[in-house]
């Protein structure tokens, strides 16, 4: 490396460290590390139970609030995929409607308009089915 080579490094690292630094604070700024939903115990769920199941590895409730259906999963134990996603099983038996992402152990709640028969947690990037539980 020459001097020229070096003193032209020299002033693009210079001006490329700040710029570098901003896009990595603006980038970071709208990351949500402390998800707003609430824990749920166990067992409790608003308005009226109307159907409940349970395995090693999840709890559901389903219950009726005067406006809406509301399921409540109560995640107990890691489930093996990262990209979980919660549909509801329509009429036929089938994935229907998208009712939310699961990220971990914890609880959930999703709304929904209707009766819910059930619900299939698949894993959206093997695109294979994790969980189904009905009611």
């Amino acid at each position: 490396m020459d001097y020229r080579l070096r003193k032209r490094h020299k002033w693009i690292w210079m001006v490329l460290t700040p710029v570098l630094a901003i896009l990595l604070f603006l980038s970071a700024r709208n990351l949500d590390f402390f998800p707003a939903s609430e824990t749920i115990p166990i067992g409790k769920a608003e308005g009226n139970i109307v159907k409940e199941t349970e395995n090693d590895e999840i709890k559901a409730i389903l219950s009726n609030t005067s406006r809406q259906y509301l399921l409540n999963i109560w995640v107990k134990t890691p489930l093996k995929s990262t990209s979980s996603v919660v549909y509801e099983i329509n009429v036929n038996g089938e994935k229907g409607r998208v009712l939310g992402q699961l990220e971990g152990e914890g609880s959930y709640v999703f709304p929904s308009r209707s009766m819910i028969k059930g619900f299939v947690v698949m894993d959206e990037i093997k695109n294979q089915q994790i969980l189904k539980l009905e009611f």
